[in-house]
């Protein structure tokens, strides 16, 4: 499953308390999107956000460089510092010890060791703690709130509709219908 720019749009309106996710929030949020001129992240972030996705997310998932860009574009001014903050805290404690980048380093299976010799999969996420702590919470777990809150991430999960998503009478009726057969 492929990840694109209109999935992220998806996942802003339904996030972002728009009204209902529908295709028209997206057409809108698309012609905004399109008049910015000034991207809040640079591309070295959007590459190490997608190497962290790439580590974070179900293997199943290819992300693109357009979803991490059109997420993270749409974020508030201070959301984007810190998440840009945390980028280059890691990436330099990456580079000293490792001698690359998070997102230059040769595998995933290197990156996932990094987070790892981090504590990033143990400690609670912080906006303002320690650095593992600020990874999990502007990297980590943004990354899969903008995953999940997509309709095809939010299918990973079992769940047909997120939130806000206006999704139709069948998946609820197929559901309702499921569950009275069990009984």
């Amino acid at each position: 499953m492929k990840l694109t720019r209109r999935d992220a749009l998806k996942a802003l309106a339904v996030g972002g308390g728009a009204a209902g996710g529908s295709l028209a929030v997206s057409e809108i949020l698309v012609s905004e999107t399109a008049q910015r001129n000034n991207p809040s992240v640079s591309s070295q972030d959007v590459e190490t956000l997608q190497a962290v996705a790439d580590v974070v997310y179900p293997s199943e998932v290819t992300v693109t460089p357009e979803f991490i860009e059109t997420y993270t574009n749409r974020l508030d001014d201070d959301r984007v510092s810190s998440l840009t903050t945390t980028i280059s805290q890691l990436d330099r404690i990456t580079t000293t010890t490792y001698g690359d980048r998070f997102s230059e380093l040769p595998s995933r299976t290197r990156r996932e060791q990094v987070l790892r010799s981090l504590g990033v999969h143990r400690v609670p996420s912080r906006a303002d703690g320690t650095l593992p702590e600020r990874v999990r919470y502007h990297l980590v777990n943004s990354l899969l709130y903008a995953l999940f809150t997509t309709p095809k991430g939010s299918m990973l999960a079992g769940i047909e509709n997120p939130r806000g998503h206006g999704g139709g009478f069948a998946p609820y009726r197929k559901t309702n219908t499921q569950s009275s057969d069990d009984e």
